[in-house]
């Protein structure tokens, strides 16, 4: 897991009786982002471009806040998409989730979907925790 700190010291030339106790660390809260579920949604009729949809879970499980997430689509391995954002007007903040539907192209015949969570511009207590695969 990745951890963050910040380490303050105070630093003198006059002897001490004890050098131990002269720092304090502070750990950097950090956000962690999984995908808590996907299932198969209805595709956006409007846009002919799409043939598959998902309701994708996103949850924060880490102890900060998280800003802008982008959820990169592979299907059958391969990226499908990336520039699918969690409403980037709304913090996900830590323990909240927010669900969202994913429309996408993928070829007939695919089988295997995988989705990730993506905090852009962060780093995240644990990076490797952040996708979800999916086999229909």
């Amino acid at each position: 897991d990745e951890v963050r700190e910040i380490e303050f010291c105070v630093e003198t030339t006059i002897a001490e009786s004890k050098d131990s106790n002269n720092c304090f660390v502070y750990e950097i809260p950090l956000p962690d982002l999984v995908i808590s579920d996907a299932a198969p949604g209805t595709p956006d009729s409007s846009s002919p471009s799409y043939n598959l949809a998902f309701e994708v879970t996103v949850e924060n499980i880490g102890e900060a806040v998280s800003s802008v997430v982008e959820i990169p689509v592979y299907v059958d391995g391969v990226l499908a998409d990336s520039h699918i954002y969690l409403d980037s007007t709304t913090d996900l903040a830590s323990g909240a989730s927010n669900t969202i539907t994913v429309n996408f192209y993928a070829p007939g015949g695919s089988e295997e979907f995988e989705f990730c969570a993506e905090n852009i511009g962060l780093l995240e207590s644990d990076e490797s925790n952040n996708c979800f695969e999916l086999a229909l």
